[in-house]
């Protein structure tokens, strides 16, 4: 108890958050909330946009020897939206090697409980460190980066230890020497990929899966949003993202495949 009081009480600069959920209590607060976002002050600090930055004028400030202030900006409510992100990396480097580990074998993988905040102020949040709480606990620490009014800010809580997810990539076909460029000689690699996610908790989840990957897309079940990303651009393969949102129930388990070519270096 002492110890999220103290919490609760510490000054924090610029933004402050003593609970990232308090503010999403908006929404519950016919009844008792549970998860809040503080900024620490019954009203707005006045404040002024200058082109891409936000000023808060604190006027003079006097301070005695060993004196400390703690300077709230102001308290607010916003909704928020409970989301569970799984992020899957690309696994060829920028010299086109593939570096996934043993072929097929799966490979157990972290999803992330996160939050998603609508910022619905008239002034922006500024870039701050981020403390989330639930009933005085201290759950997580992230940052939350600049937000414009309108605009929304995810933040990582924790580990989501009740969501399991496993991933397997495995080659399924290789064309020797399909193309030369550079002065190399490259192989087209046929890669198939499966996910599985299962959910422990006793609540429905809605996970976002992300995957980047090297290369073309030419199945996907269920079908995902593809997007190219410029990134790589000097290198042969495109470099490309592929994301679902997967609604997984309580006690349940759901499978997700893709599969995509690969050119690679000899």
């Amino acid at each position: 108890d002492a110890f999220a009081q103290e919490i609760s009480a510490a000054p924090q600069m610029g933004m402050r958050r003593e609970s990232v959920m308090t503010q999403q209590a908006v929404l519950s607060n016919a009844y008792q909330p549970e998860w809040e976002m503080h900024r620490g002050a019954t009203e707005a600090m006045p404040g002024q946009a200058e082109e891409d930055m936000y000023f808060y004028d604190l006027g003079k400030v006097t301070l005695g020897r060993s004196q400390r202030a703690s300077i709230p900006l102001f308290t607010a409510k916003t909704p928020y939206k409970h989301v569970y992100r799984w992020e899957i990396p690309d696994y060829v480097n920028q010299y086109d090697a593939y570096t996934y580990g043993a072929q097929g074998q799966p490979q157990a993988e972290e999803v992330w409980h996160s939050l998603r905040m609508t910022n619905t102020l008239s002034m922006p949040w500024t870039t701050a460190p981020v403390l989330v709480t639930k009933g005085g606990r201290p759950l997580g620490q992230d940052t939350c980066f600049y937000t414009a009014p309108r605009a929304q800010s995810l933040v990582k809580v924790t580990k989501a230890l009740g969501i399991h997810a496993e991933q397997r990539e495995f080659e399924t076909e290789r064309k020797r020497d399909a193309e030369r460029w550079g002065g190399y000689v490259y192989d087209r690699i046929t890669i198939k990929a499966e996910l599985v996610l299962t959910n422990y908790k006793d609540e429905k989840a809605e996970v976002e899966i992300s995957k980047e990957f090297s290369g073309k897309l030419t199945a996907s079940e269920p079908a995902g949003d593809v997007k190219a990303l410029a990134r790589g651009l000097r290198r042969l393969n495109p470099t490309n993202r592929l994301t679902w949102c997967v609604p997984v129930e309580p006690g349940q388990e759901t499978k997700l495949s893709y599969e995509y070519e690969v050119l690679v270096r000899q």
